[in-house]
């Protein structure tokens, strides 16, 4: 009887732990990925709503504008991220969902198992509860060691069975646990499911609307090409005045081809490579509309712009900030807009496109603090910063450089 029970607790022991196992696993890794996809998702849904901000800024002002066009293809782009994140947590609650199921399937076997044992336990209890068969039972024995042994042998086998009945009131709770757990995630699938379909009407729109733009600019090629050609003017006058301005401070400095440091400008410049990747945004919030370098445009084919540095689209009355701590070189009127150049040691900050300025030249300034406010595009209805970095002479992309 005795080993009997015991070989009963060992198979139920070895059952119990598989599933344990199964649910510990199942429950653990969703979790893990699904704080992941959640934080990704909460991340891309404030990228969307930030730039719907912005196009809602510009609503009253053309509705054709290449901003828009920048703005709507980022917000394609999110969304389009969006939709896989969706999709991608589907199919983990979809895997979630059948190995819920089968664990259901696995503890109602048990269940099943553990009834039946309980059962068998029940009746041959009823059958020998017979109190002079015990006494008998136990005062056969041929040593009082055996009948000692006999009497554990009565208490083992109603401390079992009293065991079994606990097993079965905990399979069951956990049973009605993981088809509660299985109801919740079928729900949350249908959610997804319907936000999945939502996000996809959403791109659908997003897509007519940035065609439907670029059809209209399309048909003032002749007053986009004038335009991009102004702009890009502006740029090149900004490098060569930026080109000419770092020639000169060098030239002070004692040195034609690199800027000469004293150790605490050394120490600035060590520190700035040091936050490569990390530096702080030049404006609070903002989405790059134009990256570094040459592109393609988004409207006319054949038609190349060349950026030396990044665009900024904000909000309107937005102020720039310095982006690590350094002197101001130049503040400085070039073309229509104020622009600010800060240095860090060997390394130098760009702000234009700025109205209303802040600082003046020889001015220590740190990070984060106010350089001046960015101007409004009336003809766009859009608040735009042009940043660059400079190493020494050099070029940089900034968003190597700018925190991600």
């Amino acid at each position: 009887m005795i080993k009997q029970g015991c070989e009963i607790n060992l198979n139920f022991l070895v059952r119990m732990l598989m599933i344990a196992c199964l649910m510990l696993s199942v429950e653990v890794s969703y979790c893990q990925s699904k704080e992941e996809l959640e934080e990704q998702k909460r991340k891309i849904e404030q990228d969307i709503n930030y730039t719907n901000k912005l196009l809602d800024e510009t609503k009253t002002e053309k509705q054709s504008s290449i901003n828009k066009v920048y703005m709507l293809n980022k917000n394609i782009k999110q969304r389009d991220k969006l939709i896989k994140n969706i999709n991608h947590e589907i199919v983990l609650l979809d895997k979630d969902i059948n190995k819920t199921s089968d664990s259901i399937e696995n503890m109602k076997a048990l269940l099943k198992d553990l009834k039946t044992e309980y059962a068998n336990m029940i009746v041959s209890t009823w059958q020998n509860q017979n109190t002079y068969k015990r006494l008998s039972y136990i005062f056969d024995s041929n040593s009082i060691s055996q009948a000692f042994r006999r009497i554990q042998a009565f208490k083992a086998y109603s401390d079992k069975r009293k065991e079994y009945y606990n097993e079965i009131v905990e399979i069951t709770r956990k049973l009605q646990q993981k088809q509660i757990s299985y109801e919740d995630s079928k729900s949350k699938k249908e959610i997804l499911v319907q936000s999945e379909k939502n996000e996809k009407n959403k791109l659908e729109a997003d897509k007519k609307n940035q065609n439907q733009i670029v059809q209209n600019l399309s048909q003032k090629e002749k007053e986009l090409k004038k335009k991009i050609a102004k702009q890009q003017q502006e740029l090149n006058k900004l490098t060569k005045e930026i080109e000419r301005l770092i020639a000169e401070e060098m030239k002070s400095k004692g040195n034609s081809k690199r800027f000469k440091l004293t150790p605490e400008e050394q120490l600035i410049s060590d520190n700035f490579v040091g936050n490569k990747g990390k530096l702080p945004w030049p404006t609070e919030r903002g989405m790059i509309t134009l990256p570094f370098g040459e592109q393609s445009h988004p409207v006319l084919a054949n038609i190349t712009i060349n950026n030396p540095g990044v665009n900024i689209l904000t909000e309107e009355n937005s102020t720039a900030r310095c982006v690590f701590d350094g002197e101001v070189m130049t503040v400085k009127k070039i073309a229509q807009f104020n622009v600010v150049i800060v240095r860090h040691g060997e390394y130098l900050t760009v702000y234009s496109n700025l109205g209303q300025v802040f600082v003046s030249q020889g001015q220590k300034i740190k990070a984060k603090e106010k350089v001046g406010t960015i101007m409004k595009d009336a003809s766009e209805g859009t608040t735009e910063l042009h940043f660059e970095i400079w190493k020494g002479s050099t070029i940089q992309n900034p968003e190597d450089w700018m925190a991600k």
